[in-house]
């Protein structure tokens, strides 16, 4: 498995378990709300079973920054096809998170996470580019960006587009299909 270069991580979202996937990582929809000193993210990421009956193990990392703390996880379900979503057992590492997938009878399902990391600059990342380790585009890909009112013109690495919500705060998106990301989203302002 490749690592991230300069992070000295593992691919996110990524087959730890063995070298053949079972499952495939189709899409993600990731709202990230940046404050003066907080950036919460709440993240739905989608998987589809490629064959009946297996088990996987898939890493989720965070980008190296030291500007950034340390993720702390808030909630994390899954839900397997139209089933009731459930708790999911998510395994905290410092900055690499892991969770099992165990597909004996569903087709597809979706991970949704909420944690919160602490900013200490004037800046945010998300990373976006260990998804390649699935050597496949994401079919759909959408990331949100809110900041308080107050908030200083950001500037994207990304091409996101401005959209404004009802509290007036700065709101930014960009949606994708065919996805195969090459570079992080880094946020400034």
């Amino acid at each position: 498995m490749m690592g991230i270069p300069g992070t000295g991580l593992a691919n996110p979202v990524a087959v730890v378990q063995s070298g053949r996937a079972s499952c495939r990582f189709i899409a993600e929809s990731v709202a990230l709300d940046i404050g003066d000193t907080l950036l919460a993210v709440t993240g739905r990421y989608k998987f589809r079973a490629l064959r009946p009956r297996a088990f996987e193990s898939l890493d989720f990392p965070f980008l190296a920054d030291s500007t950034m703390g340390d993720p702390i996880l808030l909630d994390a379900t899954i839900q397997y096809d139209a089933k009731p979503e459930e708790p999911l057992r998510v395994r905290e590492r410092g900055r690499l998170w892991s969770w099992n997938l165990d597909h004996a009878s569903w087709d597809s399902c979706e991970v949704r996470l909420r944690y919160s990391q602490r900013l200490t600059a004037r800046h945010a990342g998300y990373l976006l580019t260990s998804c390649r380790s699935w050597r496949e585009p994401l079919e759909y890909a959408r990331l949100v960006v809110r900041f308080s009112p107050q908030a200083e013109a950001p500037r994207f690495n990304l091409p996101l587009s401005a959209v404004w919500s009802h509290r007036m705060a700065p709101t930014f998106q960009g949606e994708f299909s065919g996805w195969m990301p090459t570079d992080d989203l880094v946020v400034s302002w």
